[in-house]
């Protein structure tokens, strides 16, 4: 499967917002296009699945005794068809499919929808004259890396009290 960095195509720069609008749609198709691939080869996955176990019910009916069933059940059916190493790479094949579409539903939505509207987002505040600047300069990169700084020191704090109080 082809790797997508869909985390740093959901960034936007906001001093480039021309260009990362014109690159918008061609990000939105890319990640869409990939979600699609995702969801058909988990669709294929589901089938196969489906299609393995039918196959081994129908063997296990035709010859109960060559698979040690004694007696007629659908237990002993149930775990012959989920024990065969047919069924079980299909399922495997099934959860890998079901993981790659999770993943690219979550891309999909960060680089088209989410990215979309940050990017409309920024654009009204270009329009409201947000970044005409301060008059003093300020760096957003470090105001938010202190930011963060603070949050991780809060939460230490609250969990040192938590601890504390037990």
């Amino acid at each position: 499967m082809k790797e997508f960095n869909y985390l740093e195509e959901s960034k936007v720069d906001p001093d480039n917002l021309d260009i990362e609008c014109l690159n918008q749609s061609e990000i939105a198709a890319k990640y869409g296009k990939h979600w699609a691939k995702c969801s058909l080869e988990f669709d294929l996955a589901d089938q196969n699945v489906k299609y393995i176990r039918s196959v081994i019910v129908k063997e296990v009916d035709a010859d109960l005794k060559a698979f040690g069933i004694v007696k007629d059940s659908v237990g002993a059916r149930e775990a012959t068809y989920r024990t065969d190493s047919r069924h079980i790479a299909a399922k495997e094949r099934f959860i890998k499919a079901q993981h790659e579409l999770n993943i690219a539903v979550i891309a999909k939505s960060a680089c088209g929808t989410s990215r979309k509207e940050m990017l409309g987002n920024l654009i009204q505040l270009f329009h409201d004259s947000y970044f005409a600047g301060p008059s003093i300069p300020r760096n957003l990169q470090e105001q938010y890396a202190l930011k963060a700084e603070k949050d991780r020191e809060l939460n230490r704090s609250i969990k040192s009290k938590r601890s504390r109080n037990k």
